[in-house]
């Protein structure tokens, strides 16, 4: 029997919802896991100087899982790792394309799995151990150490953690335990590491939640050409308009960490039956006018229908279409819109019904 592994369990919902069809899981998934995979790719491979280059591994691994959730097994191993391995690869084959195959080592940790699809990393001397790992990820905070941790023993062993030491004797003498037996020196040396690590993560997560934003609003530009978010949707909308992405936050009356919740969202399909539902949905989730939403949706699809003639277009096979293929785009476009219209009061006769209840009871 393969080994059990420790999913979180607000990912592993999360995970069933996207596979069931919520909309806004996408959101919740990619600000739950893309921050801290950027970050840890970039303490992986801290000698590729391109951040960029690494940072759209991660989106590309978050993109690919998005895209096919089905492909990730949860009974196999974390999310996280998933989604790690996964940018890993991209980012070291596309370190290989770059002719930096004899040099690979110095990059990364080589990730592989196991029978059972467990992670397994290889060692590599040149990378940073676990004590640094942590403390690497605290530089935001580095400079209010004292204040964070006063006491100054805690102070000394986080010196001796930076300094990469890993003799339990040095840090035995610091907590006056070199009179115990080895093993309970190393068990209590361990307990005060791991106390410290932790205290030094939960900085990390303080410090990272400054920088999740811009992580996500990078994430949501690179969404904008794919038709299957709601960041393609808003993208084209902005285009129709000529808004700006503040400007057009303004309008849905939503703030712009929102608006990039937003476009993190799987997009509604208009012509199904619970697009109306989905709608909702997502609207509940950002807090903007659901009416309001749909009827960029429709207007985005709406106008996506009629299809420009442009050069390109202007081809012997274009221009030979009949005459009523290239009316039905228009017509198609008309029926729509008309539909969307329905919709939209359908929406706001619902909305006016549901704060009309209370009312009712009374």
């Amino acid at each position: 029997m393969p080994p059990e592994i420790d999913v979180p369990e607000g990912s592993l919902q999360l995970h069933k919802r996207l596979l069931a069809g919520d909309l806004t899981a996408s959101a919740q998934l990619a600000e739950l896991h893309l921050p801290r995979l950027i970050v840890r790719l970039k303490a992986s491979f801290r000698n590729v100087e391109d951040d960029h280059l690494v940072e759209m591994a991660a989106h590309d691994a978050m993109m690919n899982y998005l895209s096919a959730p089905e492909k990730y097994d949860p009974s196999k191993l974390p999310l996280d790792s998933y989604l790690r391995m996964s940018a890993q690869g991209d980012l070291l084959n596309h370190l290989r394309k770059q002719g930096a195959r004899s040099d690979l080592s110095k990059f990364g940790r080589i990730v592989e799995l196991d029978a059972f699809g467990v992670e397994q990393e290889i060692p590599d001397s040149s990378m940073p151990n676990i004590d640094e790992y942590a403390l690497d990820h605290t530089s935001p905070v580095w400079g209010h150490l004292a204040e964070l941790l006063p006491d100054p023993i805690d102070q000394e062993i986080v010196l001796l953690m930076m300094d990469n030491v890993r003799a339990t004797e040095e840090y035995a003498t610091l907590l006056g335990i070199s009179h115990l037996p080895p093993d309970e020196q190393a068990r209590e040396v361990k307990r005060n590491k791991d106390r410290l690590v932790r205290r030094l993560n939960k900085m990390t997560n303080q410090a990272l939640s400054s920088e999740t934003e811009s992580y996500l609003a990078r994430f949501a530009q690179r969404l904008t050409t794919d038709s299957q978010f709601m960041a393609s949707v808003l993208n084209r909308y902005r285009e129709q308009e000529g808004l700006g992405e503040s400007a057009l936050a303004d309008l849905l009356g939503i703030s712009s960490a929102m608006y990039t919740r937003l476009a993190l969202c799987k997009r509604p399909t208009a012509d199904r039956p619970n697009f109306a539902d989905q709608v909702r949905h997502i609207a509940a989730y950002v807090g903007c006018d659901a009416a309001q939403l749909a009827q960029m949706i429709n207007q985005v699809d709406a106008l996506g229908a009629i299809r420009p003639v442009t050069e390109a277009d202007s081809s012997q096979e274009a221009l030979s279409q009949p005459i009523a293929t290239r009316l039905g785009w228009l017509a198609a476009a008309r029926d729509r819109t008309e539909t969307d219209q329905d919709t939209n009061e359908e929406m706001d006769r619902s909305e006016e019904s549901d704060a009309s209840k209370p009312e009712q009871a009374l």
